[in-house]
């Protein structure tokens, strides 16, 4: 039987995480399909498996009462095994979440869209 973190990468595999434009949601969407896996998975888990602290951190990203630093961004994609475009992607989407000016913000956009396939 696969270990949660085995369970959470084919779910990541499965997804086209290219056609996201908010970590938040990539992040959301591969709980709920772990949450119809393996009933009693919680965030605390979901939150250890990605490589953060077992606390309700990753609950407070998704909901986006926290943002997802740089750091936090590295260690989940990590986890999450992300690899080439997916995990330049990755890298791009949570600079330009992270972008506090407009002009960055473009900028962020534009490398976005040079990942897409």
């Amino acid at each position: 039987m696969p270990n949660n973190l085995q369970i959470i990468k084919s779910i990541t595999e499965s997804l086209d995480i290219t056609a996201y434009l908010d970590c938040r949601e990539i992040l959301s969407e591969i709980y709920k399909q772990a949450k119809e896996k393996i009933a009693t998975y919680s965030y605390l888990e979901f939150s250890n498996d990605l490589g953060l602290s077992r606390s309700n951190v990753i609950r407070l990203i998704i909901s986006g009462k926290r943002s997802l630093t740089v750091k936090s961004g590295e260690k989940i994609a990590l986890a999450l095994d992300l690899k080439g475009n997916q995990r330049k992607y990755w890298a791009a989407l949570v600079a330009f979440q992270q972008a506090k000016t407009s002009a960055k913000r473009d900028e962020c956009f534009a490398s976005l869209l040079t990942y897409r396939q």
